[in-house]
This record gives C-alpha cells, structure tokens and sequence, in this order.
C-alpha cells in the first residue's frame, strides 16, 4: 500500500513516496537543502546538481518515513525509529481507513464516452457497467 497520512505534528509515509521534488529523502545534506529553498527562484537552479539526495532505487512496499512536521517542515529528518508508538498508532488508522475504501468499478474504455461526440464536454453516455 502506497499512503500518507498525517495527524498532529505527524507525518507518516508508507510504502514507496516516489521521487519527486516535493518530497525530500530521509537522508539529504541539510545545508544545501536549506540554502536552496532560501535563495530566489533563478539561484535555486545552482544547488540543484549539489543536492546530495539518497534515495533507494527500489522501496519495498513496507517502507515507513515519518516526521514531525511542525518541528521540521521541510521534512529533513526521519524520525519513526525514535517514535515507534506513533508509527504504530497511524498504521492502524491506515489500516482502518484501508478497511473501509470501496474497490474502484474498472469498467473498459467506451468509445461512446468521448467527450468530442459531446462537443468536447464530458457528459452520461447511454453504456453503464
């Protein structure tokens, strides 16, 4: 399972966050993180090569980050092995809320349904699944 969840100053990954800019790696250099997000938009550009991001090529689906994101809003420092009760206590509000999702109705692709038979607007088209 792929989620996030936050509650209070909690934030709590689980499974593979993916690797995009707006999600830092546990591990980064903090001076050079910092500096980037302090520096105007034309500066930020430099920093980026020196960014020292250490991300596993390959997260197992159990992978839990969690940080205190009052304390560390930029989400430098992991911190769930020194909080394994809260880690504990969203995993079972994922696992809840994982209990009551509904499974998606995947129906295949109606040609029916193309919003340029409707004058490029998306509208109910006679097929249901």
């Amino acid at each position: 399972m792929n989620a996030a969840l936050r509650m209070g100053p909690w934030k709590l990954y689980h499974g593979n966050p993916g690797k995009g800019d707006w999600i830092p790696p546990p591990r980064v250099n903090e001076h050079l993180y910092n500096k980037q997000f302090t520096h105007g938009v034309e500066e930020r550009n430099k920093f980026d090569s020196d960014l020292e991001y250490v991300f596993s090529e390959e997260y197992s689906p159990d992978s839990i980050m969690l940080f205190d994101v009052e304390a560390d809003p930029a989400e430098t420092n992991e911190v769930s092995e020194d909080n394994p009760d809260v880690v504990n206590a969203m995993l079972e509000r994922l696992d809840y809320y994982q209990s009551r999702t509904i499974p998606p109705r995947k129906c295949a692709k109606d040609p029916a349904s193309d919003p340029s038979l409707f004058g490029g607007v998306w509208t109910p088209w006679l097929k249901t699944c």
